[in-house]
């Protein structure tokens, strides 16, 4: 027989004399059917003794059986002991139900009452009551009590089907809890850090005091569950996470009020053994999902009150924004987790291309370009593993770029816009210097980890280290494609903020939003480009009104927080003059754009016409010294004369350039006569000048 069927007979024994005892001859006539045995009030504790002794074999082997080990950890009374057998041989033999029925009250669960009944020990609630309360405490562990509100020992005792299933080796959860909670097990799983050792250690410190609550505290994906897993496998502790945010929309508590959800204590009971049988420290996570309220701190005090009664501390996970230590008397140890540095990336990135096999991967420049967390460097990597692309060079920077981007979170609807493009250097028609000054601003990204790291320049600028620039020119002399350019000979995404979605009229609403970008922006490791700057970043004015003093404030704060920004932020300005001199002090680049000469607006129109489009007797020469335009202007024209050509059904001539010229000149308030057009006046009707 098995260790449940030894314990499951040995309650019928006792179940079938008492039934003998008090006439219940044809119940009893069952019971014995049921064991294949004849049972008598005088070979009743033989049977019993026999049994026991047959249990006692079982624990003589190398592992000790499921039922023993629980018993022996939720420290169980002798009473306890057998009350569990009665429970456990209700829900083995179905039929039980019937008899409790019959025998006992109407319902067809054991009570502890019933048990000292069939055990004939009359119940003396003044002589024992501190014994049989504990025997129900230790019971409560492992079984179910559904009925709360009769007293503690007319209560149900009921091992349900998971427990049971537990007891016969199957480690299946309900579907309910299998949803909120992840399991553990430090000798099944492997835990590997390349960074931020010191930081588990750390965690392993203060895992050794019980009475500790643990707030590990960092962004989502930073690698906090993982650092925690690596101190429990150092403490040789298993760990039972459980989903915050899964675990209220459970209780049907979406909206938290003032009152603990009903249902939380019966999760948190089956949480609790769930904890027990594993032999499991428990940690709550998800919460950066949830807004932060009173009501929801009091319910996450709630459930750590009753975790604390167990003999390994509580960890919580939560960003760092999220403040505990104020609001309990409970000892709670805060661990911060930084944001990673360059070389710690570069740490992160060399392990996990290792573990993946990729070789191709520049792993130094990944780390200082992309500001990835520990869990977003792995996904990364892992993507690059299943995508197969083992190119290094151009294509590998730009498949890698890809893949960071894809990582990343996405951006906030109405208020960045991503710009993608293509072209290169060469296709920028500015001055040599300007190129120069866009090429050492792409320098600055390439070769932060060496300047920093490397040659130790972090020490002597702690502060500072963004990239910033400020591109002044008319309107349609490239700066915006200059933005373009850099993002792509960098592989950074650029996001084009909108200010219209920024600028707000009630005060602090404003900074709220640029923080919101910025934050995203840190995070995304993106080039923030504010075109039209000066509408914001414009000059602060006297003080004269309240209204002033806020728009300076505005300004203040905007000054601050792009000194504060590690990465790139680009400004375009029409007029250098509409811009603030403080922020004209702090930009580290001012790149100018100046209207193309001759020569330049010649090489603009050539670029302008790709090799498909069909072309006849353009006179790029003319063009570039009659009409001076921004290089905006020309591709305006340009496009709109294949148009044009396109529904007349020819090859793009002058007639068409010309005609298109004409239309741009009369949108800028600079309408054009027929002699305008010298020796190619004879190419457009002169009744379109009347």
């Amino acid at each position: 027989m098995t260790t449940l069927e030894l314990m499951v007979k040995k309650a019928l024994i006792r179940l079938t004399v008492f039934c003998k005892k008090i006439g219940e001859l044809k119940t009893a006539k069952r019971l014995e059917g049921m064991l294949g045995e004849n049972i008598t009030a005088e070979n009743k504790e033989a049977l019993i003794a026999a049994a026991d002794s047959a249990l006692e074999e079982f624990c003589r082997g190398d592992e000790l059986p499921r039922i023993f080990r629980l018993l022996q950890k939720s420290h169980q009374t002798p009473l306890g002991e057998v009350i569990f057998e009665f429970a456990l041989a209700r829900l083995y033999f179905p039929e039980i139900g019937g008899i409790i029925s019959s025998v006992f009250h109407p319902t067809d669960q054991f009570t502890m009452e019933d048990v000292l009944k069939i055990l004939g020990q009359p119940i003396s609630l003044e002589q024992n009551y501190g014994y049989l309360k504990e025997t129900y405490e230790q019971l409560a562990k492992v079984i179910v009590l559904p009925d709360m509100d009769e007293l503690f020992f007319r209560r149900e005792m009921k091992v349900d089907r998971r427990l049971f299933s537990w007891l016969c080796m199957e480690d299946e959860l309900e579907k309910d809890l299998a949803q909120m909670v992840e399991f553990y097990f430090f000798e099944e799983e492997e835990v590997q850090l390349f960074t931020q050792k010191e930081i588990a250690d750390t965690i392993f410190a203060a895992l050794g005091d019980p009475e500790n609550v643990i707030q590990i505290a960092g962004e989502k994906k930073a690698g906090r569950k993982y650092l925690l897993k690596s101190a429990c496998k150092k403490a040789r502790r298993n760990l039972l996470f459980v989903n915050f945010k899964t675990l209220l929309k459970a209780c049907q508590s979406s909206e938290f009020e003032e009152k603990i959800p009903e249902d939380l204590d019966r999760y948190l009971i089956r949480i609790k053994r769930e904890m027990l049988l594993y032999d499991m420290g428990i940690c709550f996570w998800g919460l950066e999902e949830l807004s932060e309220t009173e009501s929801l701190t009091k319910i996450l005090f709630y459930c750590m009150e009753q975790m604390l009664d167990q003999p390994w501390p509580v960890c919580i996970i939560t960003n760092e924004k999220m403040h505990l230590i104020d609001r309990t008397d409970v000892y709670v140890t805060k661990i911060v987790l930084p944001s990673l540095t360059r070389s710690q990336r570069k740490a992160l990135w060399d392990g996990y291309c290792s573990d993946y096999g990729l070789r191709h991967i520049d792993t130094k420049m990944a780390a200082q370009k992309y500001r990835l967390n520990a869990g977003e460097i792995q996904k990364a990597a892992y993507r690059i593993y299943k995508s197969g692309n083992t190119e290094s060079g151009k294509a590998g920077a730009r498949h890698l770029a890809q893949i960071c981007e894809e990582v990343l979170p996405s951006p906030i609807a109405g208020q960045i816009q991503l710009n993608k493009t293509k072209m290169g250097i060469d296709d920028l028609k500015v001055p040599t210097q300007q190129k120069q000054l866009l090429s050492e601003i792409c320098a600055q990204v390439n070769f932060r980890q060496q300047v920093f790291d490397e040659w130790g320049m972090e020490e002597k600028y702690p502060y500072g280290k963004n990239i910033s620039a400020l591109f002044i020119g008319p309107p349609g002399t490239g700066k915006t494609m200059a933005v373009d350019i850099i993002s792509g000979l960098i592989n950074l995404p650029v996001y084009k903020i909108d200010l219209s979605q920024v600028v707000d009229k009630y005060i602090g609403e404003t900074e709220k939003k640029l923080e919101e970008v910025f934050n995203l922006a840190q995070k995304s490791n993106t080039i923030l480009f504010f075109d039209e700057a000066d509408s914001i970043f414009g000059k602060r004015s006297e003080v004269n009104e309240a209204k002033d003093r806020y728009a300076n404030t505005e300004v203040s704060y905007i000054l601050q927080r792009i000194e504060q920004y590690d990465g790139v932020v680009i400004l375009a300005s029409n007029f250098k003059k509409n811009i603030d001199e403080a922020f004209l002090r702090r930009m580290r680049y001012l790149v100018e754009f100046p209207m193309p000469d001759a020569a330049t607006r010649k090489e603009i129109w050539k670029s302008c016409f790709g090799s498909k489009v069909p072309t006849e007797d353009l006179d790029f020469s003319y063009l570039a010294k009659n009409f001076e335009f921004s290089g905006g202007s020309i591709k305006n024209i340009a496009l709109n004369a294949v148009f044009l050509a396109a529904k007349e059904g020819c090859d793009v001539g002058m007639k068409q350039v010309l005609t298109s010229l004409r239309n741009e000149k009369m949108k800028m308030g600079k309408p054009m006569i027929l002699s305008d057009f010298g020796q190619y006046a004879g190419l457009m009707m002169e009744g379109e000048f009347r």
